[in-house]
């Protein structure tokens, strides 16, 4: 039978809580003062059990929708109602931007001309908005288009009748010797 555990003088035997020491105080090289309040810690002869449990966070959550505000806020509409902010896109001005040098595909660079590229939040110095959630409205008649589509289609199918005709003749001319 194993002995009982001697009582200590320091603690208390009914629930374990420390009865004496001071809070303990220390610093880490290159950080801030830390204060440990030892007041509320037990100590029992016993296995590890969780007394208790508080929660001071959130649950997980899955993204729901994101969005994108004017200034380049981008955030996430979680499914438990909560909004998380993520990031900030960053818009780019240039001195003279009709200085840029254009490359294939609407990329376009700087150089000595157009001036060093600036960097900074959407709407703010002189840079424009984001527009989210948005379609650019196009300059395109599509009325125009389709009307214009349907006279060159044919004209393509006029034009391969005339050679169609034009070797039918040939074939005749032929035929006649």
């Amino acid at each position: 039978m194993a002995a009982s555990p001697t009582p200590r003088a320091d603690r208390d035997t009914g629930n374990g809580s420390i009865l004496s020491g001071a809070a303990l105080n220390f610093t880490p090289p290159g950080g801030a003062a830390i204060a440990l309040d030892m007041s509320n810690t037990t100590q029992l002869g016993a296995p590890f059990v969780v007394k208790s449990v508080t929660v001071n966070g959130n649950a997980a959550a899955a993204i729901q929708a994101v969005q994108i505000s004017a200034n380049g806020d981008v955030n996430y509409l979680l499914d438990n109602g909560q909004l998380a902010s993520a990031y900030r896109i960053g818009v780019a001005d240039v001195a003279a931007p009709t200085a840029l040098s254009n490359y294939t595909g609407n990329v376009y660079a700087a150089n000595g001309d157009s001036g060093p590229i600036f960097v900074g939040a959407a709407g703010a110095g002189g840079r424009g908005e984001i527009a989210s959630a948005t379609l650019e409205a196009s300059t395109v008649d599509l009325a125009t288009e389709r009307s214009t589509m349907i006279v060159a289609q044919r004209s393509y199918t006029a034009n391969t009748q005339s050679f169609q005709v034009a070797s039918e003749i040939l074939q005749v001319l032929n035929n006649l010797k």
